[in-house]
């Protein structure tokens, strides 16, 4: 590989870098530091992931208490996201993900030392849950955003797929290692080896060389920093506001995430019982070929280049969604069921790695924490109501549940092609 800064690979070049699409960007030193750090953090995160809810219980012996922990750190994304991205861009974001990874360097360690001495209280669990949430909303706008600093605009679609596909093998992987850890009877070792991989995932932020040294959009140092944040936060999403192409990805991605994060989360162990011979075999093997599709999806979005007619591409594959989504509530057997899984996956990934890479070419680099931010709550900000809609509905039918679900979302995508802006996209 060469250690050319990403702004030195010529963009008709690019495409040569690697025979494999998808590894092209590991050809730019310092996104290549990015993508290391960032596999070795997200394989730490895992334990954590599975030390917390694991600690939880055995502290508490409480499904409810386990249950508002992990509600207690998924409120503050949501809260803070659209600060992070202000931040992200006032600071740079570089000068955020290392501020965030020391915060939650210094949270994993303390857990660990405290559950190294047994010195833990439920109430310190959701302190650290709530403080991880916060930690979280600044760092993932941040994340996304310091991407299209690193690599030439061609390179986001196969960027963002190294990265989710990275994401994607250590949700595979992490648990089944942090299991073994903690099954030693070592919970705090699974903290402790989180604490280790945000300490060297920022050493090697330190080492990115092609990145501005100050603040992107720095505001006026008469004015109140939360007030400043505040106008930062307003300009942002006006200026996605302003730009109709912006505002139908936007609610497409709403869309996609709100029809089927409650159904795939909520229905398919439901589907399992009812209809594929109450098999927890079923439930595992159907999850297995939606991150299988999802894996797939991402492979194919890094590999190959966006059509020319992006929107009229991502409107179809939507509109295919939709459809398996409804055609999963009739699903006859397993295997079918699986097939539909796995094309609804795919699907999914495909059109995330687009919309994001679109949105992330079309921005403004001054704007990016923010328009990222937006995108992250626009994926994560529904999840619950989601989650309730799909419970509300499946109690009076799983077969209908899926139905309305899959035929809304086809009938939202069919509403977005009357668009000339979603048309148009390219």
């Amino acid at each position: 590989m060469t250690d050319l800064p990403a702004h030195d690979l010529p963009q008709s070049d690019t495409h040569k870098a690697s025979r494999l699409a998808f590894l092209r960007p590991l050809a730019a030193r310092d996104f290549r530091l990015l993508w290391l750090g960032e596999s070795v953090s997200l394989l730490g995160d895992q334990f954590y992931l599975v030390a917390l809810p694991w600690l939880t219980f055995q502290i508490t012996g409480s499904g409810l208490a386990l249950g508002t922990v992990l509600m207690v750190e998924a409120i503050p994304r949501l809260l803070f996201m659209l600060v992070g991205g202000a931040l992200a861009d006032r600071w740079s974001p570089r000068a955020l993900m290392l501020a965030t990874n020391a915060a939650r360097a210094l949270l994993a360690g303390g857990l660990a030392g405290l559950a190294l001495v047994g010195g833990i209280a439920p109430w310190l669990l959701y302190l650290f849950a709530f403080a991880f949430g916060v930690a979280d909303a600044f760092f993932q706008p941040a994340m996304l955003a310091i991407v299209p600093r690193l690599v030439a605009a061609d390179e986001l679609q196969p960027s963002n797929a190294l990265l989710q596909i990275t994401g994607q093998l250590s949700a595979i992987i992490g648990p089944a290692l942090a299991g073994l850890v903690i099954a030693g009877g070592a919970t705090w070792v699974a903290f402790a080896a989180d604490a280790a991989t945000f300490v060297f995932t920022s050493a090697l932020l330190l080492r990115i060389r092609a990145l501005p040294a100050g603040p992107a959009t720095p505001g006026s140092p008469a004015e109140p920093h939360a007030a400043g944040l505040g106008r930062d936060v307003l300009a942002g999403l006006s200026a996605i506001w302003r730009e109709p192409q912006m505002r139908v990805f936007l609610l497409l991605l709403m869309g996609i995430n709100f029809f089927m994060i409650g159904p795939m989360s909520i229905g398919l162990p439901v589907l399992a019982a009812q209809r594929f011979g109450d098999s927890a075999a079923a439930f595992g093997s159907m999850l297995t070929s939606l991150g299988v599709g999802a894996l797939l999806g991402t492979l194919l979005a890094g590999t190959i280049r966006p059509p020319r007619a992006l929107g009229v591409a991502l409107l179809g594959v939507s509109t295919a969604i939709g459809i398996n989504v409804a055609a999963l509530g009739v699903a006859p057997n397993l295997i079918l069921a699986l097939g539909i899984l796995g094309a609804i996956g795919g699907a999914a990934a495909f059109i995330n790695i687009h919309i994001l890479s679109w949105l992330q070419r079309r921005t403004p680099a001054e704007l990016l924490g923010r328009v990222m931010s937006v995108v992250l709550l626009a994926a994560l900000g529904l999840d619950p109501l989601s989650r309730a809609a799909a419970g509300v509905a499946i109690d009076y039918s799983t077969s209908a549940m899926f139905t309305f679900a899959g035929a809304l979302l086809a009938a939202l995508v069919l509403v977005s092609a009357l668009s000339r802006a979603a048309r148009s996209i390219g």
